[in-house]
């Protein structure tokens, strides 16, 4: 773990102990190294941000079994971040997918430099247990802004850098180039797509289905927390939550209700605003909403106004105890259901409350 590094930068200045470092590999939970890329976002700071990839990791564990593996991973995320040293930080993004991140490093051949030298290290990594394994990496490369100005857009073409790099052969880095790689549809983009599509039918049967409007708003509620896995999902009224649900594997039940104007700071001009980490909040200095939310333990929030035209009805709001990436697909079927529902309201001359009363 590179604390100095870390303390750079004010994103790190509130972090975890426990939770902010991956238990197994010691670098930073994907929670931590993915708000760290939203950060430098916001920021507007240059960087270049890495997919790296161990070659074949699922066959190590087959060989050698799971102990082994995990050795594999302890060592060599320490000889990963031995080798990224001050340039930058290093995160577990998957099982062995590891993100790295190099703030204002994007110049061409200082990228390639950097991460010749890791490709040339790693394979004479020497593991304890077996001294004949050897492994090799894959690196897709994407640096911000030009390659992308939001997280999805350079986490997407690094993505696509990698997977390039991995029809190439592997033991490789694919720096990203829009003129080579920009055409490159990912493997599973078309499953995707369909997956998108089937949740969309989903929430637009539930709204367009013959049940009451109250009857509608709680199978879009258990839809959402347990079709999406999302720790809780709530619809507010003017003061008070008026249905809510958590998901099973959710170890907080303390989440509730959070007064809607201080959600409204936050939020854009159509009515939504979502935080992977609360500790953003104390960066820009909303210590209200802070506040909020660590007393209901709420790590990253999504709400969005349920309002048709000038009439407010109340907020679609959504929790997660721990840090959270919301995905743009998320998002939207959030702000789709909450519209069907201040339509309807509209239309009926209802209130939330007078559907829950």
């Amino acid at each position: 773990m590179n604390k100095s590094t870390m303390k750079r930068y004010k994103y790190f200045d509130d972090y975890d102990q426990d939770y902010s470092f991956d238990s197994l590999t010691k670098v930073l939970t994907k929670q931590e190294i993915t708000g760290f890329v939203e950060y430098l976002i916001k920021e507007k700071v240059s960087f270049t941000l890495a997919m790296i990839d161990i070659d074949s990791f699922s066959s190590i564990n087959e060989t050698y079994g799971y102990m082994i593996g995990e050795e594999v991973l302890q060592t060599f995320a320490q000889n990963l971040e031995e080798a990224i040293g001050s340039y930058g930080l290093v995160g577990r993004y998957g099982v062995d997918v590891f993100m790295v991140v190099l703030p204002y490093i994007t110049e061409y051949n200082d990228v390639w430099s950097i991460f010749h030298g890791i490709n040339q290290k790693i394979p004479s990594v020497e593991y304890k247990r077996i001294s004949e394994l050897s492994t090799t990496i894959t690196s897709g490369i994407s640096r911000y802004p030009m390659d992308g100005k939001t997280y999805n857009e350079i986490v997407a073409t690094a993505d696509k850098a990698l997977y390039r790099g991995k029809i190439k052969g592997r033991n490789c880095f694919i720096i990203y180039l829009e003129a080579k790689h920009s055409n490159i549809l990912l493997k599973d983009d078309n499953n995707k797509a369909f997956a998108s599509m089937e949740s969309i039918t989903k929430v637009m049967s539930i709204m367009n289905s013959n049940c009451s409007l109250k009857v509608k708003i709680e199978g879009l509620v258990k839809f959402f927390t347990f079709g999406m896995m999302i720790d809780y999902v709530a619809i507010q009224g003017q003061n008070s939550v008026l249905h809510e649900s958590y998901y099973k594997l959710c170890d907080v039940r303390t989440f509730g209700y959070v007064p809607n104007k201080d959600f409204e700071k936050e939020m854009n001009s159509f009515g939504l605003m979502f935080l992977n980490d609360r500790k953003t909040l104390v960066q820009i200095g909303n210590k209200t909403l802070y506040d909020d939310l660590k007393a209901i333990g709420a790590r990253s929030v999504f709400a969005y106004k349920i309002q048709a035209n000038d009439t407010f009805y109340g907020t679609f709001v959504a929790y997660s105890s721990q840090g959270k990436t919301w995905q743009a697909k998320e998002m939207d079927l959030f702000v789709i259901a909450a519209n069907m529902i201040a339509l309807e309201l509209k239309n009926n001359k209802k209130t939330l409350e007078d559907i829950f009363k």
